[in-house]
């Protein structure tokens, strides 16, 4: 409720700023209103001014929690900066926001899925610790639920990136096309990156968190920047496919440290996945070969190669019974006995 609140608020204020012609600042307008949205709503529904109070009850391991943890988020935000303010000096302005809406376009999977899981995926795994729950288990759930969505959603992207592009940005920027579908393809590599700090964090170490970014991100600087330097934006999406890996890498050392995982096990909870991957993908890839357009499919093809991998991700689920198979069943249960509860009347009043 409060999420989806604040992106009304932030949407209908950028909206009715941007028709009123003020241009790019709009956005930042609507950004304030989402965060004070934030606030006041969450405020309103928790209704606790107590915790406004000072206190200094733990306040050594708070202090000494949050040091690493703002530590952690500082070093990752200076990764995603850097290199992007190195672009708009090496390649110049508009290379940038060509990038930067590649970007856009293949953080949406993970956006969709990773982004609404965030916040109650470390509650969880602390709570299934504290209760003397595997969290190696629980790892390898998550990360074959995670990779069974956002596999088969990077690879789709990478397939149809042309009339993504088309779709949700428009013909302008066509030139992003062959970055989206390179960054999308390495992207893949990082499916169980949502699940790094909330692991660590639940286990005790949050200052592996700290030393993980402090080895793998002034070297992945390195890479971009070189890569942009020395072969421009395609060179720069061509990186990511030695960048991600090695992220993922690092933090899987990291993680296999801390809850006994082995490669065995990660590759075990894959294997699924990546059939999954494979069937969704079945009768985009088909089209594609039979279209004289090739990459760039028309609309009605779109549509079809849409539905297609709908259909191929639905069948390759329930063919493999894959464990997010029963949760989408679950889900689906659920709000159809909600709605059922809805739709139901009122019990008639007695009378006396």
């Amino acid at each position: 409720i409060i999420n989806l609140g604040a992106a009304v608020a932030g949407f209908a204020v950028t909206v009715t700023l941007g028709i009123a012609g003020s241009g790019a600042v709009s956005y930042v307008w609507g950004s304030v209103a989402q965060s004070v949205a934030i606030a006041v709503l969450a405020v309103g529904r928790h209704r606790d001014f107590g915790m406004f109070l000072f206190c200094l009850a733990d306040a050594r391991r708070m202090l000494a929690f949050g040091a690493v943890s703002s530590t952690t988020t500082f070093v990752n935000m200076a990764y995603d900066l850097l290199p992007r303010l190195a672009f708009g000096r090496i390649l110049g302005f508009d290379a940038v926001g060509l990038y930067g809406r590649a970007v856009t376009v293949c953080q949406i999977p993970d956006r969709m899925v990773g982004a609404a899981l965030q916040p109650v995926v470390l509650p969880a795994m602390s709570a299934h610790s504290r209760a003397g729950g595997s969290l190696r288990q629980a790892w390898l759930r998550g990360h074959a639920m995670m990779s069974a969505v956002q596999w088969p959603a990077l690879l789709l992207l990478a397939i149809l990136a042309d009339p993504a592009v088309r779709i949700l940005l428009g013909a302008q920027w066509s030139a992003s096309v062959p970055l989206v579908r390179l960054i999308a393809l390495a992207s893949m590599a990082t499916a169980p990156a949502f699940m790094t700090f909330p692991v660590l964090v639940a286990s005790g170490r949050i200052r592996d968190t700290l030393v993980a970014s402090l080895i793998v991100l002034p070297p992945s600087v390195l890479i971009v920047t070189g890569a942009a330097w020395l072969g421009g934006l395609g060179a720069v999406a061509a990186s990511l496919f030695v960048v991600a890996p090695m992220q993922m890498g690092v933090a899987l050392y990291f993680v296999r440290r801390a809850i006994g995982l082995t490669w065995a096990d990660v590759v075990a909870a894959s294997r699924a996945s990546a059939v999954v991957a494979a069937g969704t993908v079945a009768v985009p890839v088909v089209l594609v070969l039979l279209s004289p357009r090739g990459l760039a499919l028309g609309w009605s093809e779109t549509a079809l190669a849409v539905l297609g991998a709908g259909v191929g991700w639905i069948l390759a689920l329930r063919a493999l019974d894959h464990p997010i198979a029963a949760e989408l069943i679950g889900a689906a249960r659920a709000a159809l006995a909600r709605v059922a509860v809805w739709r139901a009347p009122a019990p008639a009043q007695g009378t006396e």
